[in-house]
């Protein structure tokens, strides 16, 4: 039997079909890439707003010249601004000055496997090396009240950056900037529209000239057909549920860490956007006239803020650790030095709870190891022991144990001590010794977790001695390590 030919019958609805499905497509990319960009335009304006914070105050008022900023401030404000910018998630954190009328980095983050003692991190490196283009429309925001988003492309990459106008306490006009990668948004969103297009062709060309056949020929391939669909139903049934058999196995070995996953994200997101937001906006609530009980008011604020910004720093640390994300700085370091620069973070936490802050060392030796994770397990361990006593001391010990260059440290509180039947159980997460609704002590149980991972990167096991209402004793021995 011959089949009419009819060619418009599927040309033109193709035709109509593709222009509808390239103008959904189209539309629909629009609007996600808009989406996204809100959202990046929204943390990189806390990001800008955020650097005058990080920084000494008065370092922007200082950067007058060519020389005026040595280059070993320079590289301790390197390290203040990566740290917001891991913590934040941004590409890179930076504040630009007129400096004998052109402008100039005064202070800037670093990205990965970048040299922080390079040219073009340096302190005063000109602008103008960026492209004429892109000099004179930063030059712009000086004279702006708004702030200005651009999306860039140099030497460092395709990234949105964002350029806040910014005022020194003397009226210097200095701009703070926010850069954020990119170039992974629109590849991901241009890679879904062939897609797109091929499964809605392929759908249309399967599709159509079965309806066809299927109108015109109903009773001479009815049995065929029935045939068929019989076996695509079966075909379909059984792949729903080698599908459904596979989703079910993948979901029970992945669950656990995408759970974990989902909610750093959310955290970190949700959580650290806003508060960041509370807490610029309560210090610039600071600067004008307020009465006592509006100051009392805003001090809880600002520390009920920040310490839901810890919880979410021991969260996002204890995420890293238990992913191995976490990248060692080798280097020499002075552990009587670490413990004052810890003894000095702890004080006003110290005075408050009436607690004197004491180290004893027989010891001047030097050790190679991580200054920044060291810090971060004294921290831990000091901050414990100073919120479990009260109307009392706290004492670290650093000492050398044998011949083999090894440091032990340990330190000592005289609070409350860990009762026996808990002390096996005190370096796992989310396990505090108060557990009630009613309990005393603040905190995510995160903390001595934490410790124990670091302790454990560093190459050395941390144990506690402890007898209940006589205080507690944490001790772990570093060795050093190759860099």
């Amino acid at each position: 039997m011959q089949i009419p030919k009819k060619r418009n019958f599927i040309v033109f609805p193709l035709i109509i079909y593709l222009l509808g499905v390239l103008t959904y497509t189209y539309g629909r990319y629009q609007i996600e890439l808009q989406e996204k960009l809100n959202e990046i335009d929204h943390r990189l304006l806390i990001g800008a707003n955020q650097i005058k914070h990080i920084l000494p105050k008065s370092f922007p008022e200082r950067c007058t010249s060519l020389t005026s900023i040595s280059s070993s401030e320079h590289q301790e404000n390197m390290v203040r601004l990566n740290d917001f910018v891991e913590s934040g998630g941004f590409e890179y954190l930076y504040t630009i000055h007129l400096i004998d009328g052109e402008m100039r980095y005064t202070a800037t983050s670093y990205g990965e496997g970048e040299d922080p003692n390079s040219e073009e991190l340096s302190y005063s490196y000109s602008l103008k090396d960026s492209g004429e283009s892109e000099y004179e429309s930063i030059l712009a925001v000086f004279e702006s009240d708004e702030p200005v988003f651009l999306n860039n492309t140099d030497q460092w990459g395709h990234h949105r950056s964002c350029f806040l106008l910014q005022k020194t306490a003397n009226g210097t006009p200095y701009i703070s900037g926010a850069d954020y990668e990119i170039s992974y948004i629109e590849s991901e969103l241009w890679k879904e529209i062939p897609v797109s297009i091929f499964t809605a062709l392929l759908f249309f060309l399967l599709s159509a000239p079965f309806l066809y056949f299927l109108n015109k020929y109903w009773s001479i391939f009815s049995t065929k057909l029935k045939e068929l669909n019989g076996r695509l139903v079966a075909d379909m049934k059984f792949r729903e549920k080698v599908e459904s058999d596979l989703l079910k196995a993948k979901g029970k070995a992945e669950v656990a860490v995408e759970t974990q996953k989902n909610f750093l994200a959310n955290i970190s997101h949700e959580i650290r956007t806003p508060m960041n937001g509370i807490l610029g906006m309560s210090s610039l609530m600071k600067s004008t006239d307020l009465s006592d009980t509006q100051k009392k008011s805003l001090d809880v604020i600002e520390q009920s803020s920040e310490h839901l910004l810890k919880i979410i720093d021991d969260l996002l640390t204890f995420s890293k650790l238990d992913y191995k994300e976490v990248v060692l700085d080798i280097k020499e370091v002075d552990p009587i030095a670490i413990v004052n620069y810890c003894f000095s973070i702890l004080d006003e936490q110290a005075e408050a709870n009436r607690v004197e802050l004491v180290l004893k060392s027989s010891t001047h030796q030097k050790i190679k190891t991580d200054q920044v994770r060291l810090s971060q397990i004294l921290i831990n361990l000091i901050s414990n022991a100073v919120k479990f006593s009260e109307n009392s001391k706290v004492v670290v010990e650093v000492n050398s144990v044998g011949n083999k260059g090894h440091l032990e440290f340990k330190v000592i509180d005289y609070g409350i001590g860990i009762d026996e039947s808990k002390q096996d159980a005190i370096f796992e997460p989310f396990i505090q010794l108060d557990s009630s609704s009613t309990k005393q002590y603040q905190g995510a149980g995160l903390g001595l977790a934490i410790t124990a991972k670091l302790c454990k990167k560093l190459g050395s096991e941390i144990t506690v001695e402890s007898e209940k209402g006589k205080g507690s004793a944490f001790v772990f021995e570093l060795a050093s390590l190759e860099a």
